[in-house]
């Protein structure tokens, strides 16, 4: 039965895996948008100690797996805006073997990334409703939800720059 459930579970999330941009609006994951963040725990993959994630100042956490194509796509463009003095990014990987995610990172170029770990994706399920990959949540310093972006974005572009200004409160665009 379970493997039943566990196959059930991954054919969905990875037929939602979908480079399509906003066709989700009725995406389970919309509905946390104006409210806080949910406070979860979730494991670093650095240290492997289970913590919530807290905001510092306005944060994109995006919840991704090594084996979702829109995902590997798009985590470069996460990194380069992680480089940013104005944003955080967090991530949150629901693969289920950590050597796997940092295998991945190492040879992907992505250490430099904030990866937290959610095995199989079930506090990412039932906390963030991210039934889908990837999906993002734009959060505020303050820890509110500003906006649940589902689909592959080029975080580092300037439009998308502009537009996580705008949502974020963090003034125009340079």
């Amino acid at each position: 039965m379970t493997r039943i459930l566990f196959t059930l579970i991954a054919c969905v999330a990875f037929s939602a895996c979908s480079p399509e941009k906003e066709k989700n609006a009725d995406h389970p994951a919309m509905e946390l948008s104006g409210k806080a963040f949910p406070q979860f725990n979730v494991a670093s993959l650095e240290s492997m100690q289970t913590e919530t994630i807290t905001f510092a100042k306005p944060t994109v956490v995006n919840v991704w797996a090594t084996w979702c194509p829109p995902c590997v796509k798009e985590l470069p463009s996460l990194k380069a805006l992680s480089l940013r003095d104005d944003f955080d990014v967090v991530t949150i990987s629901t693969d289920k073997h950590p050597e796997l995610v940092k295998d991945f990172l190492s040879t992907n170029n992505l250490k430099e990334l904030d990866v937290r770990l959610d095995p199989m994706g079930r506090r990412t399920r039932e906390h963030l409703k991210a039934l889908g990959l990837p999906v993002s949540y734009l959060v505020s310093a303050d820890g509110a939800v500003k906006r649940v972006i589902v689909g592959e974005r080029d975080w580092n572009h300037a439009s998308m720059i502009k537009e996580l200004k705008k949502s974020l409160s963090t003034g125009e665009a340079s």
